[in-house]
C-alpha cells in the first residue's frame, strides 16, 4: 500500500468521526471529541 493510500484511509476516518459526533462547524472543539468517545481528556487546553 502506497503512502496515498494510508492518507486516504486516515482522512475517511477522520471524516467519519466528525461527522458521528456531529461537529457541524470548524474548528473542532477535540475536548468534545474526547468526551463522545469516552476518552481521558489529559493536557487538552480547554477553549472559551
Amino acid at each position: 500500500m502506497n503512502y496515498y493510500e494510508h492518507y486516504k484511509i486516515a482522512r475517511d476516518a477522520s471524516w467519519r468521526t466528525i461527522l458521528e459526533c456531529g461537529i457541524t462547524a470548524l474548528p473542532i472543539n477535540m475536548v468534545s471529541v474526547a468526551k463522545k468517545w469516552d476518552s481521558h481528556c489529559t493536557n487538552i487546553p480547554l477553549a472559551a
